[in-house]
C-alpha cells in the first residue's frame, strides 16, 4: 500500500506546486466547466436563432416594401403599362410568378431612375461647358444598353424557337402514352431543353392550381414574351388537352403542328443565323474608338490628348456611335421580320 500511495502523493504534490491548487479542487471545476460549456452552447444557439429570425424579418420587411411600392406604381396607367412590358421580358429569364416579375420590374424602374439622376447631377457636375455632348453620350449609351438587352432577348427567343419541334415531339409521344397532359409534362420535364423547361414548369405549376383566370394570365404572359405562333398553338393544345381531353384529336393536331414547325423553323433558322454575326460585330465595333484613342495617346502623346478633348473629336465619335447604333437597330429589325 505504501508503494501505491507514494506515486499519488508525488502527483498531488506536483499539482500543488505547479498549478497552485489541490487535486480535490477538480471535483468543483469539472461540473463548473460542464455548466459553462452548456451555457455557451445555449447562448450560441440563441444567437444563431436570433440572427436567422432577424434576417427573415428584414427580408419580409423588404418584400413588403417592394410589394407596397409596386401596388402604388400599378395605379398609374403609364407605369402599369411599363411594368407589364418589363415583367414580360423578365419572365423569359426567371421562373417566378407574374406578381414577382412585376416587383422585379418596379425595382428595375426605380434603379434606372436613381442611376439617371446620379449621372445628371453627380457624374456630369463640373463638366457643364460641354453638357449637351455629355447628355448625347448618355442618350447613346442608354440606346446601346437597350439594344444589347433586346439582342439578348432575340437570342433567347431564337434558342427557344429552335427547341419547339423537339418539345412538340416529346409532348405528343408522352401524351399518347400517359393519356393525361399533366402527366405528360411532368414526365418530359427532365428531357426538355433548359429554356423550354423554365416555361413548361410555369405551365405545369399553374395547371396544378386549377384556376382558370390564373391559367389564362400565365399563358398570356408566355405568349407575349415570345410572340411565336407555334408556341401559341402549343399552349392552346395544352389547354385543350387539360380542359377537354380528346386524345385522338389532340394527337392529330400535335402531329400536324410538329411537321409544320420543323419545316418553318429550319427555314427561319437559316435566314436569321446569316444576320447574327453582323449584329455581334457591330456591337463590338463600339469598343474600337476607345482602343484607337488609347493607342494614339500612348504613341503620339500630348497632341493626341489635345485632339481627343477637342469638340471636333467628340462630335466625330458621336457621329460614329450614332451610325453604329442605326446599323444595329436596322439589322435587328430585319432579323425580326424574317
Amino acid at each position: 500500500m505504501e508503494t501505491l500511495d507514494k506515486p499519488v502523493e508525488k502527483t498531488t504534490g506536483l499539482l500543488d506546486t505547479v498549478l497552485g491548487f489541490n487535486y480535490l479542487d477538480f471535483l468543483y471545476f469539472i461540473p463548473l466547466g460542464a455548466a459553462v460549456v452548456i451555457l455557451l452552447a445555449v447562448a450560441l444557439r440563441r444567437i444563431r436563432y436570433a440572427r436567422v429570425k432577424m434576417k427573415l424579418k428584414i427580408h419580409k420587411d423588404r418584400t413588403d416594401i417592394i410589394k407596397s411600392v409596386t401596388q402604388r406604381m400599378i395605379r398609374i396607367r403609364i407605369l402599369k403599362k411599363l411594368l407589364n412590358k418589363i415583367a414580360v421580358k423578365v419572365s423569359m429569364y426567371t421562373e417566378y410568378s407574374y406578381e414577382k416579375n412585376l416587383q422585379i420590374s418596379a425595382v428595375v424602374i426605380i434603379s434606372f431612375a436613381f442611376l439617371s439622376l446620379f449621372i445628371m447631377f453627380v457624374a456630369l457636375r463640373g463638366i457643364w461647358t460641354v453638357w449637351y455632348m455629355m447628355l448625347t453620350y448618355a442618350g447613346i449609351s442608354a440606346a446601346f444598353a437597350v439594344l444589347v438587352f433586346y439582342s439578348f432577348n432575340m437570342l433567347a427567343k431564337s434558342r427557344f424557337t429552335g427547341k419547339l419541334p423537339e418539345t412538340y415531339k416529346l409532348l405528343n409521344s408522352r401524351y399518347i402514352s400517359k393519356g393525361n397532359i399533366m402527366k405528360a409534362i411532368e414526365a418530359s420535364m427532365d428531357d426538355f431543353d433548359r429554356s423550354v423547361r423554365k416555361e413548361m414548369r410555369k405551365v405545369y405549376d399553374v395547371l396544378r392550381k386549377n384556376d382558370s383566370k390564373e391559367i389564362d394570365e400565365v399563358f398570356r404572359m408566355i405568349e407575349e414574351s415570345y410572340k411565336n405562333d407555334y408556341l401559341t398553338l402549343l399552349l392552346n393544345l395544352i389547354k385543350q388537352a387539360y380542359y377537354k381531353g380528346g386524345k385522338e384529336v389532340v394527337k392529330q393536331q400535335f402531329e400536324q403542328a410538329t411537321e409544320e414547325v420543323l419545316t418553318e423553323i429550319e427555314n427561319h433558322k437559316d435566314l436569321s443565323s446569316a444576320g447574327r454575326p453582323y449584329i455581334i460585330m457591330a456591337i463590338l465595333m463600339v469598343l474600337c474608338p476607345f482602343g484607337i484613342e488609347l493607342f494614339n495617346k500612348s504613341a503620339i502623346g500630348t497632341k493626341a490628348v489635345e485632339f481627343y478633348t477637342s469638340p471636333v473629336a467628340i462630335e466625330i465619335k458621336l457621329v460614329y456611335f450614332a451610325a453604329v447604333l442605326v446599323f444595329v437597330a436596322y439589322m435587328l429589325v430585319l432579323q425580326r421580320t424574317v
